[in-house]
């Protein structure tokens, strides 16, 4: 299986061999060099010693003293790294000779003296340095011909090798030393490589959690979750740089997401409110269509009524010109009415549909619903008299200015006027009532009343409608069935409200409202509901 390797393992792998690496050639070359001087040291060392032995044996292999030989080479082999040392005259001869084991003793025998300074021999698994110096002597004449000897270390061009002196430098010593050197160069680069891989281990750490962080939130975020923020924002490097960036991408991304949301939120309102009124239109589509039909099925047979009822009596005075005057004039009576209904009939048609398409001119002023009430009562008070019904008007002193066409308010009021008189009992009582209120806003209200046989409890809300009939709410007196659909147009065009009350066998009453100067109309806020009255 396929392990595929991490950012961090690569560093730490890369760092760690760049250590070891480091640390066994620096360790290498430390050892190496340590090795270098410690022989050099040995070497000196050994050269020195026999350089100070051989000046110092001129005059004992001069006089072949060989007590004072012994005596130099003894104190010379008390040094632990010496193995052996020999005075030989100038013929390889050895005078004198000294050695710390029987092994050196035997190596003596079976090596010869040679004229290298230094020799390098391994004996039975023991090294050593043969340092060879030569011993050298000089001769001159002072002042009274006495002959004085002299000795030199170095080739002079009067001297004259008299012997050697040989000395051995155990190398022991020195290959522990090297040794330890090795072991102490093992260790420390041992500790360096543990602590450069343990230091590189903590910073591939410190450089690839956050690393390791981003990636998880990058996940996360892709799987749509923008809460998720990452820690690191306060180092002062490139990651930190980078989990900033990050950060300042998730909350963007955030905020665009919300923004989307609200849009699609709002959109969907939009869409739902759009269909909603789409339904609404459709449904006042075919309910404007189905009045339509209705309305001309209705307005057709409103005005064929009428019209065959001129035409039966205009037939028959033709058929009988010279008829009884009283039937004759009967007949022109009716046709009279007839004419006068259907003019109603036509005049109400065409205002509503003025109206109703936005046609009617429209004369707003400040008036008085005092003076419109007036005014009516004034155009039927004769009729009422005649009928022989009492009528009551309780106006107040002080009343609101409203903003209205006086001449449609009028004509409001005749209507209701004219209706409470179809359905008013014998000698019934027909009461007009005038008052402010202020709840729930400011405005006059009209009430219209008569005692009669009242208004069905199912019939109140159609009452409104173009040509409707109350059930069998017997009168003597044909309307156009539009007067009350012309009232509810013409007040709620003037900001109003028309509704109506009624108790069966007691009193109906017809209230409408118009908002005060300067108030709100309740039909433009979208209230409905009328007030209480008592």
């Amino acid at each position: 299986m396929f392990i595929r390797p991490t950012i961090g393992v690569k560093l730490i792998l890369s760092v760690s061999l760049l250590v070891i690496s480091l640390a066994v050639v620096l360790s290498s070359f430390f050892v190496c060099k340590q090795k270098a001087i410690i022989e050099n040291e040995l070497r000196n060392r050994g050269i020195s010693l026999a350089e100070n032995l051989a000046y110092n044996s001129e005059y004992g292999l001069l006089l072949e003293n060989k007590e004072m030989l012994y005596k130099l080479i003894a104190g010379v082999i008390k040094n632990d790294d010496i193995a052996f040392v020999v005075v030989c005259d100038q013929n390889g001869k050895i005078i004198a000779s000294i050695a710390n084991s029987t092994l050196w003793i035997e190596f003596l025998k079976g090596i010869r003296t040679t004229h290298s300074t230094i020799n390098q021999y391994s004996f039975k698994g023991k090294g050593v340095y043969d340092i060879i110096a030569p011993v050298s002597t000089v001769r001159g004449i002072n002042k009274g011909e006495d002959i004085i000897f002299d000795s030199q270390i170095g080739q002079t061009k009067s001297q004259e090798n008299i012997g050697f002196v040989r000395v051995g430098v155990l190398l022991e010593n020195k290959e522990k030393t090297v040794k330890n050197i090795q072991m102490i160069a093992f260790f420390i680069s041992l500790l360096v490589i543990m602590v450069g891989i343990v230091w590189t281990v903590l910073l591939t750490r410190r450089i690839t959690q956050p690393i390791k962080q981003l990636v998880r939130a990058t996940a996360r975020v892709a799987e749509g979750d923008l809460t998720c923020f990452v820690n690191g924002t306060k180092r002062h490097d490139e990651i930190g740089d980078l989990t900033f960036a990050f950060n300042t991408m998730t909350e963007k991304l955030a905020r665009s997401a919300e923004q989307i949301e609200e849009y699609l939120q709002t959109l969907e309102q939009k869409v739902e409110d759009r269909t909603c009124e789409l339904k609404e239109a459709n449904e006042r589509l075919k309910k404007q269509d189905e009045l339509k039909s209705n309305f001309l099925s209705v307005a057709a047979h409103e005005l064929r009524t009428p019209l065959t009822s001129i035409r039966a009596f205009s037939e028959l005075l033709l058929d009988d010109p010279e008829g009884d005057v009283n039937t004759r004039n009967d007949f022109l009576r009716i046709m009279k009415e007839e004419t006068e209904r259907l003019t109603r009939l036509i005049n109400d048609i065409l205002d509503l549909s003025k109206i109703e398409a936005g046609k009617a001119v429209w004369h707003m002023k400040d008036i008085s619903i005092v003076e419109v009430v007036k005014s009516a009562v004034d155009g039927i008070k004769g009729y009422i008299v005649q009928q022989g019904i009492f009528l009551n008007v309780d106006v107040p002193a002080h009343l609101s200015v409203i903003t209205a066409d006086h001449d449609k308010l009028v004509q409001v009021v005749v209507n209701l006027l004219n209706n409470a008189l179809k359905f008013v009992n014998h000698e019934g009582r027909i009461g007009v009532k005038i008052y402010e209120t202020t709840q729930p806003q400011a405005e006059v209200i009209t009430a219209i009343s008569n005692t009669g046989h009242g208004i069905p409890l199912e019939k109140l809300d159609s009452v409104f409608e173009r040509f409707c009939q109350i059930g069998n709410i017997p009168t003597e007196v044909k309307g156009t069935g539009l007067g009350l659909t012309i009232c509810k147009e013409i007040v709620e065009h003037l900001g109003g409200r028309i509704w109506v009350e009624s108790e069966i066998d007691k009193k109906t009453t017809f209230f409408f409202s118009l908002p005060v100067k300067g108030a709100i109309s309740l039909t433009e806020s979208g209230f409905s509901n009328p007030p209480n009255n008592d």
